[in-house]
């Protein structure tokens, strides 16, 4: 079964057989209770899971509360953890992951996946075309939403009140761009950071305050992102 997952789940549906075929043998069944924790926030992440049967949800612990804020569920051919793996050795959770009732998943070790992909160049070029792709989308989804916003953004500007122009003595208030990258790992933040930083400097009068999570984006967290 577990190498039949593979042909429908997220990331890998469309790579090589081959690389589905090594990946499979690196997979070992887990089936969880309800409430069973596959990951806990602030701790390394040091595998990714494939789930087959159920749903697991990822929540955030609110520091002003001992409340957890609900982000989103996923459930079957959904693959959560790759990016953290397929980048970074331990790098820690953003938020806890755990089965929301019954649950079947399929575990990859990080360093069992990791040492595959050195035995093998072609199996590693893959996963960076895959990791690739995924930073296309991400670039072009925000390029689209920038877009969309400068005309209106730079509408608002000219219409602000003589009290906000330089010839009253006062300077323009910035126009602010809020954006939420989702599936940050430490390389996307790292690289992203300073161009956003140089294209507010080159702005002015407009700036993109980018905040970075490591949780997926999906139609639940869409719309908490939405509000």
């Amino acid at each position: 079964m577990a190498r039949e997952l593979l042909d429908s789940a997220q990331w890998f549906s469309s790579s090589s057989e081959a690389l589905k075929d090594e990946v499979a043998k690196l997979m070992r069944p887990v089936e969880a209770d309800d409430g069973h924790c596959f990951i806990e926030e602030g701790h390394p992440i040091n595998e990714f899971i494939i789930i087959e049967e159920g749903f697991l949800t990822r929540t955030k612990h609110l520091k002003s509360s001992d409340g957890n804020l609900f982000i989103e569920e996923v459930g079957p051919g959904t693959v959560t953890g790759f990016l953290h793996v397929a980048g970074y050795e331990d790098e820690k959770s953003f938020a806890t992951l755990a089965a929301d009732g019954k649950a079947k998943v399929w575990a990859v070790q990080g360093k069992e996946f990791q040492a595959m992909l050195a035995s093998n160049p072609q199996h590693a070029l893959e996963v960076i075309r895959i990791l690739s792709k995924r930073m296309r989308g991400g670039v072009n989804t925000f390029r689209g939403a920038l877009n969309r916003n400068l005309a209106s953004l730079q509408e608002k500007r000219l219409n602000k009140s003589l009290s906000k122009s330089i010839t009253s003595g006062h300077e323009f208030e910035k126009e602010k761009l809020k954006v939420l990258c989702y599936d940050t790992t430490s390389w996307v933040q790292e690289n992203f950071e300073p161009q956003v930083k140089a294209f507010n400097e080159s702005q002015g009068e407009f700036e993109i305050q980018m905040d970075f999570t490591q949780d997926r984006l999906g139609v639940k967290t869409a719309k908490y992102a939405s509000g």
